[in-house]
């Protein structure tokens, strides 16, 4: 399979390095991936978080979105992908090995009835943190895939235009950026949601490969629950030397896409 990442980040360049710092541990053969970070600082306190990001690693297209710009440069970045892509926010982390010749991979490509590739989703995941609700599991055929149109209510196993994590076609995303207008991650995502693809079923891993950690927001654009802990806070210790640490992280068996986690640094 040939895949391009597109991540988005704004104000939390210390979450953003761990997602990056994770993809480099988890993610077997990262190296050729095409992976652009498309970011945004609102102050010059952010803009250094981002500068030491960059220096930790160089490897990455990094975009600085301009104003009233984010549209294109993310339909630019589509154009110029690979055959499929996949997006993330800088508060996702990879929590597990993952590699484009999984086998699940194998059969998201062969099978075109196939919407997408969840990497957030698995069997374990029953709860939504952002609810906080119970969610019912489908039932699965042998390669982990189900009909997300039979889910009669909005959850996330009937969500499928996901900008955490999930693998979609280039050719089929593309069709529905002809339709939506955006002007943000989250207007982006809710624009998805309201054009879904026409292809009824998914695909997941028997373990979620990542994870969301909604330690804060940066946009008022949704009423997404977090824990509120304040990115400038966070940004601070990131300059002063420190990195968010993975092994809480790692060890956790999370039952929601979404989960948080205790925040703790170590030395970089």
């Amino acid at each position: 399979m040939k895949l391009s990442v597109i991540i988005f980040s704004k104000d939390r360049a210390c979450q953003l390095e761990l997602l990056l710092r994770s993809i480099k541990i988890f993610f077997m053969g990262w190296e050729d991936v095409n992976i652009n970070i498309i970011y945004k600082h609102t102050d010059e306190k952010f803009k250094l978080g981002y500068d030491l990001v960059k220096k930790i690693h160089p490897q990455f297209n990094y975009i600085l979105e301009k104003k009233d710009k984010f549209m294109k440069q993310t339909l630019d970045c589509i154009n110029n992908s690979e055959e499929n892509i996949v997006f993330f926010v800088d508060d996702d982390v990879f929590k597990e090995k993952f590699s484009l010749k999984n086998e699940n991979i194998q059969t998201f490509e062969n099978n075109t009835k196939i919407l997408c590739a969840s990497l957030r989703l698995a069997p374990q995941i029953n709860y939504s943190y952002t609810r906080n609700t119970h969610v019912n599991p489908p039932v699965c055929d042998e390669n982990l895939i189900w009909d997300w149109q039979k889910i009669k209510h909005v959850s996330l196993w009937g969500y499928p235009m996901s900008v955490d994590g999930h693998i979609f076609r280039k050719s089929d995303i593309l069709d529905v950026f002809k339709k939506i207008k955006f002007t943000n991650p989250n207007s982006l995502e809710h624009a998805l949601s309201k054009n879904p693809i026409n292809k009824k079923y998914m695909i997941c891993f028997p373990k979620p490969i990542i994870m969301n950690i909604p330690w804060n927001k940066v946009q008022n654009e949704n009423e997404n629950h977090s824990e509120n802990i304040n990115q400038e806070d966070i940004n601070k210790i990131f300059l002063s030397g420190k990195i968010i640490s993975l092994d809480k992280i790692v060890k956790m068996k999370n039952h929601s896409t979404h989960e948080n986690v205790e925040l703790s640094f170590i030395n970089n």
